[in-house]
């Protein structure tokens, strides 16, 4: 699986194929306002969000989803890169009571 730099400069970014066409770019473009647009609908939003959604939004098989995006939350982190810095921390220290 090849990554590599972002052309937005997102650090966090994992494309499967980084796009080498115009269409290809186009493509991707499409792919990513798509995921953006189901991220802000607060029916769906990140813990919903499918492939296929994403897919039917965009216009595209699920296959060339697949393509530039290994599996949902690299599709997430490519448009969120700091998605994981909302969470809270998995164990939280208990505070005593005085």
């Amino acid at each position: 699986m090849a990554t590599g730099p972002s052309p937005t400069g997102n650090a966090h970014e994992v494309l499967r194929h980084p796009p080498k066409q115009l269409r290809s770019q186009i493509t991707l473009d499409k792919i990513r306002s798509a995921i953006t647009a189901i991220l802000r609908d607060p029916a769906i939003g990140r813990d919903r969000i499918t492939t296929k959604d994403v897919a039917a939004l965009a216009g595209v098989s699920i296959g060339t989803i697949y393509r530039y995006f290994p599996d949902r939350l690299a599709m997430i982190d490519d448009v969120w890169p700091t998605r994981r810095d909302t969470f809270l921390p998995a164990t939280v220290e208990p505070t005593s009571a005085a």
